[in-house]
């Protein structure tokens, strides 16, 4: 991963660290969004998806189209916030060969920033 097009940013409320974003401009068109992590004590405040809503803003005026990521399908609080964000496109489903001893499936979904609010 070209260390030029990965970016650990700092998220902040109030002068505080809440969490953290690690991007990777995948393309010239879409960003990959690697980790995503909003602090225990700062869930459900709605300051998640003030991150996403500025992170969109700044990707979109820096000229990208979309945003991907990887969610567990087991992750169901997770799944949950990020179709509330937007991430309403499927993707890709990765499932583990038959009979191996994982089950775990991954989704993957994107954030088309033409249709989020400018």
């Amino acid at each position: 991963m070209p260390v030029d097009r990965t970016h650990c940013l700092t998220l902040y409320h109030d002068e505080q660290i809440i969490g953290y974003a690690w991007t990777f401009a995948e393309t010239s068109t879409n960003i990959y969004l690697l980790h995503f992590y909003i602090s225990q004590a700062n869930r459900r405040r709605g300051l998640g998806r003030a991150c996403m809503q500025a992170l969109g803003r700044q990707y979109r005026q820096q000229g990208y189209q979309t945003i991907r990521l990887m969610v567990s399908a087991a992750n169901y609080l997770g799944l949950k916030f990020w179709v509330a964000v937007g991430f309403t496109h499927l993707c890709y489903v990765e499932a583990p060969p038959e009979n191996t001893p994982t089950k775990a499936i991954e989704l993957e979904l994107q954030l088309d920033l033409a249709n989020e609010e400018k």
